[in-house]
């Protein structure tokens, strides 16, 4: 199942999740809405969902967690 993902992620810059996650953080939007903002999901991965997420929140720590210090903890 990790193969598709690779594919998916691949057809876009930052993958399918990451491309509206950046595109609507850096056009002006709370960074920490974004972590929500765009899912995936799958009924043949139930854990795909999670994963998702969880790069999500490290995409929030690396590049937004001193700027908005406390908002992950107020969405999660």
């Amino acid at each position: 199942m990790r193969e598709p993902i690779r594919l998916i992620d691949g057809a876009l810059p930052g993958g399918l999740v990451g491309f509206w996650r950046d595109l609507n953080a850096e056009g002006g939007s709370d960074p920490a809405g974004m972590i929500d903002f765009a899912r995936a999901s799958s009924a043949f991965d139930p854990q795909l969902a999670e994963w998702y997420r969880q790069v999500n929140e490290e995409w929030y720590r690396e590049n937004w967690s001193k700027e908005y210090e406390g908002s992950l903890n107020e969405i999660g």
